[in-house]
């Protein structure tokens, strides 16, 4: 038997090829072709305006319409990058000016892989990439990784063996191949891939050539990515021992970075280490990942863009004359002849000169282009600022020279606010200055693509009144809470802006259940306590529930609640949460509600709660279990093998999925959302008997229609990173104050492909959110003055203002008031996306419409933004931007929609355009109006549009569009000569 196996082995090792190379010849054949990729020559940096068409020139080959054109090439092996990644790739190579970039990119378009690809470009092997994210989402980013990343950690290639016997072997496979050493003497050679071959051979190795090799893998992984865990407590002490730079001369990737984010903006004592680090780094690429960049407040872009773009370093010089005036043109123009200065910014009533520095290895280009990369032609701050003013001096003057650091946008909030935000109308002002600070630090693309997507038939608030029981124990632990408030409030030294309300743990969970009364409330005494300091943590940091931080602090509570009110609770589950009884109305209408609704739904369905033992899931599965349908999903691990472990008994009910708290088994875990997502195929090895237990007890459909497992429960953490099939109905038991939350939970289950599986009719998705009321009779007999005074402030979401609300209504009315204000500067981050004009056509959506801020400028002088941020306010009034609006007629040749220019100068030609022209982007004319006989013809253009030189003025124009229409006169159309009468127009927005 042992022979006979030997023999099979060896008969597989066969196919796996000893090559030996002897020089750069022989190599060739195992070395990737190069890359086509966009190397611009000159640079340009996005605080001028010139920035607009060096973007569109240099990267139009990444346009919708080219990638449409190039949809055909395909690679035999090798993945190719989608257009998106390769843009951002070229964007921020090792050989580019910018310090990082914001990756905004729609679910499921390839944000990670984008990632990897500017890693895989940096080829620096002193440089690390950094990855940072939840210690839950590191398994993802590794396949990322191994599905788009370096040739070398694929498995799928065609593999030879190189012995390394010579130098020049041993020296390919070390520095070309990145292979460690120690991979090298343990396997007796490398594994390289013959590119000449396009078969994958990867599945013919032996069992112990495969192991060698996915060791080969994991090893150029461990060398090239080291994964940081953001939850980790002790991550920022771990980095700190590598010194007092720890995030210079690496590749930052930062996955989900909203969560760091929010709590650098909230001033954590993590979020502010972290933020010092990465302004300090140094000769770094910071990559942040996000498709919510702002969950809780418009203040934590500012801290998102100044990361981004890092200090800026002014340099001011106040020049003196004893003799005559100063000679302002001559001091630009000497300014000018310094290669490494980038903004001259005069002031000449002050007497004030400013300039910045070009980025370290980066020159004016001779032509006066842009900026050229030189390396190694590096000044320090001191040098540059000694040369400057030697320049100055040189001119006969005398110079008193001073620096300061700016950032893009203020970085105190206070600050933040009194130049960008009025709290109290909730409303953005000086957008412009926000649109030219913060310009191309973002990578936007979210397509539309509604062929792929399950429709979202109802997003349903859904008021449940509480019960009288319920009502009672709410009021009573709501006025603890405000009296709470009160006495710190009142306590000597508080800074009545930085107390945050209470996180209102306690009323909002009796805004969900209301304990029995002969069980007592399990928060009472030690308990309570344990809860109360949890909410105090969270009122300060409005951090996360299910921090690792928070998760300590209440794991002791968790560990009593199961062991003795959880025990009792289930034991009478039909006492206290019967249906029929009508326990479970008086303890918990939302949970019943809830109940009630998905039972009428035809699929699988998705339930989500900020709480898990603290009421939320745990409680709701026990009232699930009270109706005498549902059950849990069960299995578990016999002999290596996982096997179904539900009870007969058990067979005709509904099972249920908490995908949280206490499965800690990553394999089981991963097994319980493939059941659900109905991706047996997936599963791994030890599963081939779950498989066939669960094909022979459920049939061929599966898990399409909830038939395995019926309901998936999880909370925030959870919910991070998963993708959902075949949901039918999205259950959100409790508001929650950050706007995103709902959009994230939701985007778990409607996501790009993710119902194909299902016919037509039936991919779509009904959303439920539960929100607590009062009663009209509770209202009336409210007698607290406490509560009688805890009204709505404001009228978003619910029209409320002035009126007695829950905890779970004012909530959700800050949650809106929050979105109303966020949305305006998510659209101010799309529309200064480097990529705005080049994505247009592919991100454009009627529902969400937004206008990419273009500049048609040639003059690198002109300034899109200064050093400071009163510089820049200055230099926008002084420009004294304006909207200009054009009223765009519109008719149609064979079906197909066409605009012109109503009202041109005369003797100025009446271009056509696409239906582009309402879109964000920049859009070029495909044709002219013509005069012949009388009438007004159109003249579709051929060929390929040539450039066409607008008549502009001096200064330069921003195209913005939008859709509004009026009547115009006939126009006849082409040769056929037909007239429709009373066209639309449409009026496009253009800034002077």
């Amino acid at each position: 038997m042992s022979a006979n196996k030997s023999t099979s082995e060896n008969k597989r090792s066969s196919k796996l090829k000893i090559v030996k190379i002897l020089d750069q010849h022989t190599a060739e054949k195992y070395q990737p072709l190069a890359e086509k990729r966009v190397i611009p020559k000159v640079w340009e940096l996005s605080t001028r305006k010139t920035f607009f068409n060096w973007v569109i020139d240099t990267f139009q080959t990444y346009s919708a319409d080219r990638q449409k054109q190039n949809k055909s090439e395909s690679q035999p092996i090798k993945m190719d990058l989608f257009v998106q990644q390769k843009l951002v790739r070229d964007f921020i190579s090792d050989q580019s000016p910018y310090r990082g970039l914001l990756l905004y990119h729609g679910l499921g378009v390839g944000k990670t892989c984008a990632a990897i690809a500017i890693s895989k470009t940096i080829v620096d092997p002193k440089k690390e990439v950094w990855v940072f994210s939840k210690a839950s989402l590191e398994g993802n980013f590794i396949k990322n990784v191994k599905d788009c990343g370096m040739d070398m950690v694929r498995n799928q290639n065609h593999w030879v063996f190189m012995e390394c016997y010579s130098p020049y072997e041993r020296k390919l496979a070390t520095q070309d191949y990145q292979i460690p050493a120690e991979v090298i003497n343990r396997n007796n050679g490398a594994f390289i891939i013959d590119y000449s071959n396009d078969e994958p051979n990867y599945n013919t190795l032996s069992p112990m050539q495969q192991s060698k090799l996915d060791y080969q893998i994991n090893a150029i992984l461990d060398k090239r990515f080291k994964f940081k865990h953001l939850d980790d407590t002790r991550l920022l002490q771990k980095l700190e021992q590598d010194g007092k730079y720890p995030f210079d001369n690496k590749i930052l990737i930062f996955d989900e970075v909203h969560n760091l984010i929010n709590g650098i903006a909230t001033g954590s004592k993590t979020g502010v280490q972290f933020e010092k680090h990465l302004m300090a780094a140094k000769n770094s690429k910071i990559i942040f990942l996000t498709g919510t960049p702002l969950i809780n407040d418009v203040f934590e872009s500012a801290k998102i863009f100044n990361i981004l773009r890092g200090p800026i370093t002014t340099y001011s010089y106040r020049v003196i004359s004893l003799e005559d005036e100063v000679n302002w043109k001559l001091v630009h123009s000497t300014l000018k002849r310094n290669i490494y200065i980038d903004q001259i910014i005069i002031q000449a009533s002050q007497k004030l000169v400013k300039v910045t520095q070009n980025p370290d290895n980066y020159i004016n280009d001779p032509n006066g282009k842009g900026i050229i990369h030189q390396p190694g032609r590096v000044l320090n701050g001191e040098r540059f600022q000694d040369l400057v003013k030697k320049q100055l001096i040189g001119l006969g003057y005398q110079v008193i020279a001073s620096k300061d650091i700016n950032t893009a946008l203020p970085n105190d909030q206070k600050d933040f606010d009194a130049l960008f935000y009025n709290r109290d109308l909730n409303r953005l002002k000086k957008t412009d200055i926000i649109r030219n600070r913060i310009m191309g630090l973002t990578s936007f693309y979210d397509p539309a693509v509604k062929n792929l997507m399950p429709e979202v038939t109802k997003v349903e608030k859904v008021f449940v009144e509480m019960s009288d029981l319920q009502s009672h124990q709410y009021q009573t632990m709501r006025n603890k809470e405000i009296e709470k408030n009160k006495s710190m409030m009142k306590k000597p030294g508080r800074d009545a802006d930085k107390i945050k309300t209470s996180y209102r743990i306690f009323s909002r969970m009796h805004c969900t259940f209301a304990f029995p009364e002969e069980l007592g409330s399990p928060y009472d005494k030690e308990n309570g306590t344990i809860l109360d300091k949890v909410d105090e943590d969270l009122s300060v940091l409005e951090s996360d529930m299910e921090s690792e931080e928070n998760q300590q602090k209440i794991a002791k509570l968790d560990m009593i609640l199961k062991k003795t009110y959880l025990k009792a609770l289930e034991q009478d589950k039909e006492k206290y949460l019967g249906i029929e009884n009508g326990s479970l109305a008086k303890h918990s209408p939302k949970y019943l509600k809830m109940i009630e609704n998905i039972e009428r739904s035809p699929g699988n369905v998705f339930v989500y709660s900020q709480f898990i033992t603290l009421i939320g899931l745990n409680t709701f599965c026990i009232a699930l279990e009270a109706t005498g349908k549902y059950t849990n999903f069960e299995i578990k691990k016999v002999d290596g093998n996982w096997v179904l472990d539900n009870k007969p008994s058990d067979d005709h009910k509904f099972k249920y999925i908490i995908w949280a708290g206490e499965i800690k088994d990553k394999e089981k875990r991963d097994i319980l959302i493939k059941v659900f997502n109905n991706e047996l195929d997936l599963l791994p090895s030890s599963c081939q008997l779950l498989k066939k237990q669960i094909k022979k007890q459920f049939g061929e459909e599966l898990n399409k229609r909830g038939k395995i497992a019926k309901i998936f429960l999880t909370t925030k953490t959870g919910a991070e990173g998963i993708s959902l099939f075949n949901v039918r109905q999205v259950h959100v038991m409790e508001p929650y104050w950050q706007p995103v939350l709902i959009d994230q939970v939701v985007g778990r289950a409607v996501r790009t492909g993710s119902h194909l599986t299902l016919p037509p009719a039936d991919r779509n998705v009904e959303v439920y959110v539960y929100i607590a009321t009062y009663s009209p009779e509770q209202l009336r007999l409210l007698r607290n003055p406490n509560l009688r005074s805890d009204v709505a402030r404001f009228n978003d979401g619910l029209q409320k203002r002035g009126q007695i609300v829950t905890s779970d209504e004012s909530l959700y009315i800050i949650s809106e008031r929050k979105r109303n204000v966020i949305n305006v500067l998510l659209k101010i981050i799309k529309e200064t996306a480097f990529d705005c004009n080049i994505h247009a056509a592919s991100n454009f959506n009627v529902d969400d419409p937004y206008k990419c801020l273009d500049y048609d400028s040639k003059n690198r002088d002109d300034y899109l933004s200064a050093p400071g941020i009163m510089d820049t306010v200055g230099l926008v009034e002084e420009h004294q931007e304006h909207h200009v609006k054009i009223a765009m007629g519109e008719f149609k040749i064979k079906g197909v929609k066409y605009y012109y220019e109503m009202n041109v100068a005369p003797g100025q030609k009446r271009y056509i355009y696409n239906d582009n022209i309402m879109k964000a982007g920049r859009t070029k004319p495909v044709g002219e109006l013509i005069e012949r006989n009388g009438q007004t013809l159109p003249a579709l253009y051929k060929k390929k549009v040539k450039k066409v030189k607008k008549q502009v003025s001096k200064k330069s124009k921003i195209k913005t569009r939008s859709s509004k229409t009026s009547n115009t006169s006939n126009i006849t159309l082409g040769k056929n000569k037909k007239t429709h009468t009373q066209p639309k127009t449409t009026r496009r927005t253009t800034k002077k």
